[in-house]
């Protein structure tokens, strides 16, 4: 198969950061993860070296399956929502564990309010992206924090499919 790393720069990791440079900046990003999994490649990633694992609970230079890219979309009645708040990458860490040690402690990890609510927008999250709350090792990422953490991205493609 064929393998491709994606990285992000620092000066797109600016561009993320920047109120005018923003939405356009992770629909970008959102569209490239989007277009590599609906075409069936596998997808892997890992975080970037300064990332604090307790504050975190992302383990560090450890390869992470990405499961699944999902981009949302706004529901009607309600308050709209920007590119990164409604793409939500979810990811298993093949070491994940019940004790919590290395599962992501941030907005949409598993003991986030975000998991905790039954209603509205985040019950729609958690039924479109079909999150298995009793696997320890699965969990959602939103956009901008994947983005924020995220080394790399590396994606292998069968040939045969694509």
């Amino acid at each position: 198969g064929m393998a491709y790393n994606i990285k992000i720069t620092e000066e797109e990791r600016r561009r993320f950061k920047n109120e005018k440079t923003k939405e356009v900046a992770y629909r970008k990003f959102a569209s490239m993860l989007k277009h590599f999994w609906s075409g069936g490649a596998y997808m892997f990633t890992s975080w970037r070296a300064d990332v604090d694992k307790q504050a975190t609970g992302l383990v560090k230079s450890h390869a992470y399956t990405i499961l699944g890219v999902y981009f949302l979309p706004n529901l009607k009645n309600r308050p709209r929502k920007r590119t990164e708040e409604r793409m939500f990458i979810k990811i298993r860490n093949p070491h994940g564990d019940a004790a919590r040690t290395k599962v992501w402690q941030g907005k949409w990890g598993r003991d986030s309010n975000e998991m905790k609510r039954k209603t509205g927008w985040e019950r729609f999250v958690q039924v479109r992206t079909r999150i298995n709350k009793n696997d320890d090792a699965q969990f959602l990422m939103a956009l901008d924090d994947f983005a924020e953490y995220h080394n790399d991205v590396k994606v292998t493609i069968d040939p045969a499919i694509w």
